[in-house]
């Protein structure tokens, strides 16, 4: 097994929230440390797991913090507040990076200094047929036509990556919010700099919200999708935990 090393002054660092997803993580860390820029602190947030989420996650050398706060809000925020580097990467326990994926952030980063945050899109590497299709085809166009709709590029958690120092100007994540941190960031993050959006950069996530079909896993982030971009209000509707592929 893989075992990472903390630097102790790194210039990256990469967060995970992560609850009872002791089925799934392995995946996500060895993706992680099979990069080739190895400059990182690999912190795991264990928001109140009750399986060996934790436990597995130490054993790939990750830094574990407890986050008894549940909700994926509480959790980044409790990892991104704790990151020691000067670029925090954000990513999930589902999934999968490319070896390239923090170096080409980084080189995107360190060339501009007007840039604020960046981040890059996803494909499924599991679900229904027709929720991959979807994804493949179809998400990048999304995300072009809700910058239009939102007056610019809103991030997604699974691979985005933030100066601290901006990120600390924002206040963090909104912890009233239990889905669309994210995005909410994202347009704080728009009034302190630059954000951009690269179709190249691309990792694949689980489609497990899929696997009761597409349409039902749709209507999942429908109301709040609705509800930012033609009435510019939060909805603060909640997930259900699903776990299983």
């Amino acid at each position: 097994m893989l075992k990472h090393k903390n630097p102790p002054h790194p210039h990256v660092s990469v967060v995970i929230p992560a609850f009872n997803e002791a089925k799934n993580i392995h995946q996500t860390l060895e993706s992680i440390l099979n990069q080739t820029y190895q400059d990182f602190e690999l912190i795991v947030v264990d928001n109140n797991s009750t399986d060996n989420t934790a436990e597995i996650a130490g054993r790939y050398g990750a830094k574990v913090i407890y986050e008894p706060k549940k909700g994926v809000t509480h959790a980044r925020q409790a990892g991104f507040l704790a990151a020691k580097g000067e670029i925090i990467v954000s990513t999930d326990a589902d999934a999968i990076h490319p070896p390239d994926w923090i170096e080409r952030i980084v080189k995107i980063l360190d060339s501009d200094r007007s840039l604020v945050a960046v981040g890059g899109i996803a494909y499924l590497h599991s679900g229904p047929l027709s929720a991959r299709l979807v994804a493949r085809y179809l998400f990048y166009p999304f995300l072009v036509i809700d910058k239009l709709l939102s007056g610019g590029w809103n991030l997604s958690g699974f691979s985005m990556a933030v100066r601290k120092d901006a990120f600390l100007r924002t206040g963090g994540f909104d912890p009233n919010l239990q889905i669309g941190e994210d995005i909410d960031l994202s347009k704080k993050l728009r009034k302190l700099g630059k954000v951009i959006l690269r179709r190249d950069i691309v990792s694949t996530v689980s489609g497990r919200r899929y696997k009761r079909g597409l349409l039902k896993g749709i209507l999942d982030y429908l109301p709040s999708t609705v509800m930012r971009i033609f009435f510019r209000r939060v909805a603060f509707n909640t997930f259900k935990d699903v776990r299983e592929e």
